[in-house]
């Protein structure tokens, strides 16, 4: 009975000794690094980073390898002697998209219409005539820039009255 009971007793005391043992929590602290603002890391890591580029170009320049290139002055050319004739500007052909006169004026005619049903209510044509008078500007305008068999009227009317 005796090793029985010294058996028990070594088994509990290896039992025992490996339980563990909860350890009192520290109170936690920071490194300085983690009470800087970011813009305040951020700017010292810019200074150590040029200052190893200044210390790198001082080492090259002590040992002579860097050049330096003074930028080119700006001088007028040799030639300035020689006259140089202007060059001509030949004005572009006008191009003409060709189109029924008469189905034309029918659809600028529907297009003023058109806009002065819309505007009808605008404050800016309050009276029966002012509508008119303004689309017969636009097309006065249009007709002295192009003519009537051109799409390109149709195009210029449709655009001013936006």
């Amino acid at each position: 009975m005796t090793s029985r009971n010294i058996l028990i007793l070594i088994s509990f005391l290896i039992f025992s000794s490996c339980t563990s043992v909860k350890m009192k929590e520290a109170p936690k602290h920071y490194s300085k690094e983690t009470m800087r603002s970011f813009e305040e890391i951020e700017r010292q890591n810019a200074l150590e980073r040029y200052r190893k580029l200044r210390l790198q170009n001082w080492e090259a320049t002590k040992k002579g390898k860097v050049s330096r290139t003074r930028p080119k002055r700006y001088s007028r050319p040799r030639n300035s002697n020689r006259i140089v004739a202007p060059k001509k500007v030949v004005p572009p052909k006008k191009r003409i998209i060709p189109t029924n006169p008469e189905e034309q004026k029918i659809e600028v005619d529907q297009n003023i219409k058109f806009f002065c049903m819309e505007k009808r209510k605008d404050p800016r044509f309050k009276g029966p005539t002012s509508c008119e008078s303004y689309t017969e500007n636009i097309l006065n305008e249009c007709e002295d820039s192009y003519q009537w068999n051109d799409k390109k009227l149709t195009n210029c009317v449709k655009s001013k009255l936006k």
